[in-house]
């Protein structure tokens, strides 16, 4: 038999002994496999019905993507360089201003949000081909369906957030890579080797650390079942090579258009926003803590656990266990959800993770032994867990990128089974029913994101009025969108951390003090999450003064404006003591 179709065949003598769930290739009149492909029907739905959800639907809720106004705000701007780790935010800024530039009302975050819709459903789309091509056309198709509703690749799908196009084009590449190992000729391979090339080089400019796992290619394609040497040295030593020296010179690119006076050096450069590599609670570290912190970060990006932090004592427990974690917002997010539903949402979740860890481990073990896809997937990703266990671990965004590999394992796993699609379709319900009660029905609601009900008052601001704060990440780039719209000055003392930051943070008080404006003083800094205080207090130990002196400062001041919190509790924000 022809070993230049899918790795994944048996024999054809042994065709009968294969999985229920495993289909052979189909044999022209020359007796050669023919490749496999997806009907177009299948594909295009594939593609369209998860684009309309995600595209129509987008979240109205930005804690759990919290650098998504980041983003949108940066689109805005003009002149410096967005960020060396996702360098794809500058050409969507050009694209931002070019739109806007010819009269075209555009929402940056809009903007991204249907940027990563597009991306998801093809990646989506991608990943059902993947798995016909492979072998596993029977469940490809509810296998696809438990990475589109997994918490995480929903949520981010429809957030304007770096995460899912990444992990759409790390399909695309794994897609290339695997048909340019199993093509029927060598012109082919090539081709699919240059698709590989850019999928990668492209997904390096969403998310940098993913240089990670297409270094790990290498020995994956190395130990793959494949035809000949060239084949092996084409696709797992050259196109990794290629990938590499495109992502150097695109950061060379990238380096010489900074301004000479920012400029501190290429690597510095490319280290991006790691300022250090010294160890931080829960990041940067690795130990048997991690291990659990690793469980915890795949789990919430596979089902919401979101649900968990209706019991008020499981939720405080959280908060006292990882206290520079911004916990808050969760409570709030589901205080409304009736206990049954939780209940069931939660019941989902565990049976969901369970029937899905179940199938993947099933589909791990039978699939290394066939030296075919599984083993493509899964050699790269263990250097790519190492590293963002030891970064942050317990972020569910540094897991994402695992969810359509753990789709492929999941329906390998469902083809050894007397009844795959039985497994699967189970499988699918509950995770869907845990992302669709516990995330993105809550998401949709902007009334459940208490920092945006926090801060509702910035709508009254204007261009006589300079609000003091102390806003993290969220409220942050969501109020400095507002300040720009709106004309009002903003000071967040949240970014201050050296005395000469103290210094000019103080006089642009006094100066906007002495212009006769009037003073707002946001409830963020009378009233701060207890993690935001944590986190600062571990990265500056003069924090508390500091903050203790601004606090003096403007009470002393007159006809300062101190705006209540819409929504306070104790177990979460500080008090505001004397102030």
């Amino acid at each position: 038999m022809s070993r230049t179709g899918d790795l994944l065949d048996p024999p054809q003598s042994h065709n009968a002994d294969r999985p229920a769930g495993r289909t052979v290739a189909a044999t022209g009149p020359d007796g050669r496999q023919r490749e496999r492909t997806p009907g177009l029907v299948g594909q295009i739905a594939v593609f369209v019905g998860p684009l309309l959800v995600y595209a129509l639907l987008p979240t109205r809720n930005h804690n759990y993507a919290d650098d998504s106004l980041s983003w949108a705000y940066q689109l805005t701007q003009s002149g410096d360089l967005i960020n060396s780790h996702h360098l794809y935010l500058n050409p969507m800024r050009w694209l931002y201003h070019l739109l806007t530039g010819v009269g075209v009302t555009v929402d940056p975050f809009s903007l991204l949000a249907l940027y990563s819709a597009v991306w998801g459903a093809l990646g989506l789309a991608i990943l059902y081909r993947l798995l016909v091509r492979a072998g596993l056309a029977v469940p490809a198709l509810w296998g696809t369906l438990l990475c589109a509703v997994s918490a995480g690749y929903w949520s981010y799908s429809i957030a304007g957030d770096v995460y899912i196009p990444a992990a759409a084009l790390m399909t695309t590449g794994v897609y290339c890579v695997y048909c340019g190992l199993t093509a029927r000729d060598a012109r082919a391979a090539r081709w699919y080797a240059v698709g590989a090339t850019l999928a990668f080089a492209i997904m390096l400019t969403h998310h940098q650390a993913h240089v990670v796992f297409v270094l790990g290619m290498v020995p994956a394609v190395l130990l793959m079942r494949t035809a000949t040497g060239h084949r092996r040295v084409l696709i797992g030593v050259a196109v990794p090579a290629a990938v590499c020296a495109l992502a150097v010179a695109m950061y060379a690119v990238a380096y010489l258009a900074v301004p000479d006076e920012q400029q501190h050096g290429f690597i510095q450069f490319g280290a991006g926003y790691v300022e250090s590599f010294e160890p931080r609670a829960d990041q940067k570290q690795l130990g048997v803590g991690t291990l659990v912190n690793v469980a915890a970060g795949e789990t919430r990006a596979l089902v919401s656990t979101n649900v968990m932090f209706r019991s008020p004592e499981l939720a405080q427990s959280i908060q006292d266990g990882y206290p520079q974690r911004a916990t808050y917002p969760f409570p709030y997010l589901v205080r409304e959800l009736p206990v049954p539903v939780a209940v069931l949402a939660g019941v989902a979740a565990l049976v969901g993770v369970l029937l899905a860890a179940l199938l993947a481990l099933r589909g791990l073990w039978a699939g290394v032994k066939e030296r075919g896809l599984v083993l493509l997937v899964v050699v790269p990703m263990l250097p790519q867990m190492l590293f963002f266990a030891w970064w942050e671990g317990i972020s569910d965004e540094f897991s994402l990128w695992t969810l359509p590999l753990l789709a492929i394992l999941a329906a390998r796993g469902a083809a050894e089974m007397k009844h795959p699609l039985r497994w699967l379709r189970t499988t699918v319900t509950c995770v869907f029913v845990s992302t669709f009660v516990g995330s993105v029905l809550l998401y949709w609601d902007p009334g459940n994101d208490i920092d945006l009900v926090n801060d509702g008052y910035v709508a009254s601001l204007g261009r006589n009025d300079v609000l003091v704060g102390f806003e993290d990440i969220q409220s942050d780039f969501r109020i400095m969108l507002e300040a720009d719209r709106q004309g009002f000055e903003y000071l967040n003392f949240f970014n201050v951390t050296e005395p000469q930051d103290v210094r000019n943070f103080d006089t642009a008080l006094d100066a906007a003090a002495g212009a006769g404006m009037t003073i707002r003083v946001s409830p963020r800094l009378t009233h701060p999450p207890k993690s935001a205080l944590a986190f600062r207090q571990s990265v500056d130990p003069h924090f508390d003064g500091r903050r203790a002196a601004l606090l003096a400062k403007l009470a002393k001041m007159p006809d300062v404006d101190w705006i209540p919190p819409a929504v306070f509790s104790e177990r979460y924000f500080e008090s505001p003591g004397d102030v």
